[in-house]
């Protein structure tokens, strides 16, 4: 319980933090509020800790609590109240059945050892080199000490989770599953909020509640909310930036490049997905006609790109180790590009498969169809776009990949539908709910 605590008191305080920074105004529930202050802590934790280890600083406990105290210091200052709003009352059942899901999930995480294989095999362990080292570059990463397998993923997580490893003075990796159990709940609320903006507290409540229900969230060990891999985290920070796209004023633009910097930092196919949510977000901002256009697209594209090139920087410092050079493999396409139906057949094939997704895709399929047909509104449309955007490259992907596609689709297809839940689960709301025609304060302002 006390690994809880300081998990969610720790990360929610470099997020209010952040808000503060960013001028993003108070109004949503207060769970809401919590979700996107846990997911935007860490956001900033992990791209802070990765600037201070590309410029050579020791990642030891001294950088570790300077970033804790810097947040908490501007937490604590008093901030103007802006005018308080009303906010819709969540229905009761639709929320005791999101959290019921999480009675098992946090028993798990307090008690069991990890036992995903992608969280063992690799995340953590860069994390507890990170921990041990105190460099993102040191002989762990080098390959001197061990194999660094898939030595190019990213570090957003891995330095989250050392965070909490030096806050505990112990890397055992129970000391890191609340972080990864709280970011599967903040997607949840997440979601809720995003679609209690367009269609209403009711129908944000049970689209939500739908979600911690599905064995691939609350039961699988590969990808899930029991595990210690990225995809959870990208999941819940695609739905943070989203969250931001949509509440479409002005001050989305301060926040919406932190989203995108973020996912180019927490997994490989987080820069295309950063790059296809900057589409979005541009031509959300061209919809609404606003002011100062050029200023929106300097603070929305600056961060992810500065991310990328430090991310390239730290990648020119080590050697590569067993991992896809998707470059290269790329250049393929013209002679496969008679296989794109069976690429995408075998990763929709695994939208269909009960025992990881219940029937929410066959839901997802029938809220495009009704979104498209009957034109509900250009939110619904940008949705779909996100939706297919990020799942379009995984198809490419598996289109030019050398490895047996089945065995490829297997391993990793129920883990990059989850990317898209946050855009999947307004498509239904957008299909099957009518939207608000007065609605509460924007899901954007609890970041």
């Amino acid at each position: 319980m006390i690994t809880l605590i300081v998990t969610a008191i720790w990360f929610c305080t470099i997020g209010i933090a952040a808000r503060k920074i960013l001028g993003i105004r108070d109004g949503a529930h207060p769970l809401d509020r919590f979700a996107f202050s846990f997911l935007l802590g860490v956001a900033m934790n992990g791209i802070t800790l990765f600037v201070l280890g590309v410029a050579g600083v020791t990642i030891g406990a001294g950088a570790i609590v300077s970033v804790f105290a810097v947040a908490l210091l501007v937490a604590v200052i008093p901030a103007r109240r802006a005018a308080a709003r009303a906010t819709s009352v969540y229905p009761l059942l639709p929320t005791v059945l999101l959290f019921i899901p999480f009675i098992a999930i946090a028993a798990d995480a307090m008690w069991v050892p990890l036992r995903d294989y992608d969280g063992r095999g690799f995340w953590v362990l860069k994390a507890k080199a990170i921990a041990h080292e105190e460099k993102i570059d040191g002989p762990f990463f080098q390959g001197t000490t061990s194999v660094n397998l898939h030595s190019e993923y990213p570090l957003l997580m891995p330095l989250n989770a050392a965070t909490l490893m030096r806050v505990f003075t112990d890397d055992d990796d129970r000391r890191i599953r609340w972080l990864y159990a709280l970011a599967a709940l903040s997607l949840c609320l997440v979601v809720r909020s995003i679609v209690r903006e367009h269609s209403g507290a009711s129908a944000g409540a049970w689209c939500a509640a739908v979600l911690p229900w599905l064995p691939q969230i609350s039961t699988e060990l590969e990808g899930g909310a029991l595990s210690a891999s990225s995809d959870i985290p990208l999941a819940a920070l695609v739905a943070g930036a989203f969250a931001s796209v949509m509440r479409g004023d002005d001050s989305s633009k301060r926040d919406t490049g932190i989203w995108l910097a973020a996912l180019v930092l927490i997994k490989s196919e987080g820069a295309l997905i950063a790059m296809i949510i900057a589409v979005v977000a541009i031509a959300m901002r061209l919809r609404l006609r606003r002011e100062s256009f050029a200023g929106f697209l300097s603070m929305l594209l600056a961060p992810p790109a500065i991310a990328a090139l430090l991310l390239g920087i730290w990648r020119t410092r080590i050697p590569f180790e067993h991992g896809k050079d998707y470059g290269r493999l790329i250049r393929t396409l013209p002679s496969k590009w008679t296989t794109i139906p069976d690429a995408a057949a075998a990763l929709f094939g695994h939208a269909l498969d009960f025992r990881h997704w219940g029937a929410f895709w066959i839901a997802v399929l029938v809220s495009v169809m009704i979104v498209v047909i009957r034109r509900r509104g250009a939110e619904g449309y940008l949705a779909l776009f996100l939706t297919a955007g990020i799942l379009a490259p995984y198809v490419v992907a598996y289109t030019v990949t050398d490895w047996d596609l089945a065995v490829l689709a297997g391993t990793s297809a129920n883990r990059l539908l989850t990317h898209v839940l946050a855009p999947a689960t307004f498509l239904i709301a957008a299909a099957f709910w009518p939207p608000e025609q007065s609605a509460p304060s924007p899901p954007g302002s609890a970041a």
